[in-house]
């Protein structure tokens, strides 16, 4: 199995997944060793190396800098980290492939009908 990640434009990982030997990898795709699901969302690949995130440490010095940030802008950005977080560790106890959260929500559904018959 091939393992690869999309980057964002910060080269920050966004999706992780792997293809069968003699399979070409997605458009843009890094090829990555297999070092664990989770932990490829911890790094940004730098051009040269991966480094560790700093998650919301993203460094501002310049405080005519900080007056310019757009708030929205700021929250959404912070919405999507948490948001990518939190389906890391989803992915740690459901099986996270196309159409599988509706498949869950199906059988859900399925449940609580046949709990209130």
């Amino acid at each position: 199995m091939n393992g690869f990640v999309i980057l964002d434009e910060t080269g920050c990982v966004t999706q992780r997944g792997q293809r069968p030997d003699g399979y070409a990898l997605p458009e843009g795709a890094v090829p990555i060793p297999d070092l664990g699901y989770e932990v490829w969302y911890g790094l940004r690949w730098t051009g040269e190396e991966w480094i560790e995130r700093e998650l919301g440490k993203e460094p501002v010095s310049d405080p005519e800098a900080l007056a310019l940030i757009d708030l929205a802008d700021a929250r959404a950005r912070a919405f999507e980290q948490v948001t990518a977080m939190f389906a890391a560790a989803r992915r740690l106890f459901i099986t996270d492939l196309p159409g599988q959260e509706m498949l869950y929500l199906e059988k859900r559904t399925q449940a609580t009908a046949y709990l209130a018959a």
